[in-house]
């Protein structure tokens, strides 16, 4: 098997992972007897966490000469994986619950910019390697997984979920073990730039990136708690699943195309037409009266999260020096699944309990206007003499 299919594979089993522990996040809790304020604190701390253990963890790959990207990715399982065996097998209250959930949680989300920082050594020593088809497999495999496992939930209960998330771990660790690795320049160099680097010398990108995160962080306060959203128009866990997997399903085809789509725009257009989507995505499922209607904004996923994840990760690999690619892939990482996912979590979930459900919606309504904005003003700032140096693809 060749290692561009290896990785695809790879990818497949880390998100199958990720559905069981993220997917569900709400559903899991619920039943641990955890409120959407606490689960919006377990979920938003995990990735305050997560925005400080990832930058260490990518800069210890870029330092030491003996690790690397692979080796720290099965270190991180290693504590996912006992972890979750903890929740598994003792009586836990659910204050333990929580905490245990926050080390988990944060653990998990360190692995992804890992695996992009791998893709983007395999690309830069030759190897071709379709990182929107393997993003895309990852779409597919959570799709797959909200849609057995939201059915298996029906029928038994959350626990179910413990055993998928350490059978695809285990998978996981067979796939790298197979998979021969050798770290590039980028991520060994001793000049290695830093986030703040990043940060000053890039300006259209941190824009554009925390546009995107504040999109997302309105997104995330949808995806954690959809379980709310589906039973409040007269939906149940099934059902839920059914949502999930629509919404998954739906960035398979956007992120296999996505290297065929640079070919004929640049990275910046598709950020733009991305966020765009994000507004219909967004007020469509805030604004549905039903469930087919719920649907319909689930399948505006591809378009907005699918295309955008995919591009800005071609982004830094085609416009950040090599000195900046671990950072810059660090930086996505900090900004969405850490401080959007955070925003989105912690307030979506107090807002609903101190408020109620038409509150978070109004939340979602403003962070994604604001987010769609930001984009619009990375891309205004484009066409600029100043700021055009930096967009080279």
């Amino acid at each position: 098997m060749s290692i561009r299919m290896k990785y695809n594979w790879l990818y497949f089993f880390y998100c199958l992972a990720g559905v069981c522990l993220g997917g569900f996040v709400a559903v899991f809790l619920q039943y641990k007897g955890v409120s959407n304020t606490e689960i919006g604190v377990v979920t938003g701390i995990a990735c305050v966490a997560a925005i400080f253990l990832t930058p260490m963890l990518t800069l210890q790959v870029a330092k030491q000469p003996r690790l690397d990207a692979k080796k720290m990715i099965i270190y991180a399982y290693i504590v996912i994986t006992a972890i979750y065996a903890l929740i598994a097998f003792l009586p836990l209250s659910p204050i333990l619950v929580m905490l245990i959930y926050m080390l988990l949680y944060a653990f998990y989300l360190t692995t992804g910019p890992l695996l992009q920082v791998m893709a983007s050594d395999y690309m830069r020593s030759g190897v071709e390697l379709n990182f929107g088809l393997a993003r895309g497999l990852g779409s597919v495999a959570w799709a797959i997984g909200a849609l057995i496992f939201g059915f298996l939930v029906d029928l038994s209960n959350p626990q179910i979920l413990v055993a998928g998330m350490v059978v695809s771990i285990l998978i996981t660790f067979k796939i790298l073990a197979s998979m021969p690795y050798e770290k590039g320049q980028t991520a060994s160099h001793d000049k290695s730039g830093s986030i703040l680097t990043v940060v000053r010398k890039y300006p259209i990108f941190t824009i554009m990136l925390t546009g995107f995160s504040l999109a997302l962080a309105a997104a995330t306060s949808i995806g954690t708690y959809l379980i709310n959203i589906v039973t409040s128009l007269g939906g149940d866990t099934s059902f839920y699943g059914v949502a999930v997997f629509l919404m998954a399903v739906s960035e398979m085809p956007v992120m296999a195309i996505t290297p065929r789509l640079l070919q004929r725009f640049k990275s910046i257009q598709l950020i733009g037409f991305a966020g765009a989507c994000y507004i219909i995505r967004n007020f469509l499922i805030c604004l549905a009266p039903n469930l087919p209607i719920l649907c319909v904004g689930m399948l505006f996923q591809g378009l907005s999260f699918g295309m955008m994840t995919a591009v800005v990760t071609y982004y830094v690999i085609f416009n950040l020096a090599d000195v900046d690619q671990v950072s810059g892939q660090t930086l996505i990482t900090v900004m969405t699944s850490g401080v959007g996912s955070m925003i989105g979590n912690m307030l979506g979930g107090y807002l609903q309990d101190a408020f109620g459900l038409n509150a978070m919606y109004i939340f979602i309504y403003i962070l994604t206007l604001m987010g769609v904005c930001l984009i619009g003003i990375g891309l205004l700032l484009s066409r600029k003499q100043r700021f055009r140096k930096e967009i080279k693809r």
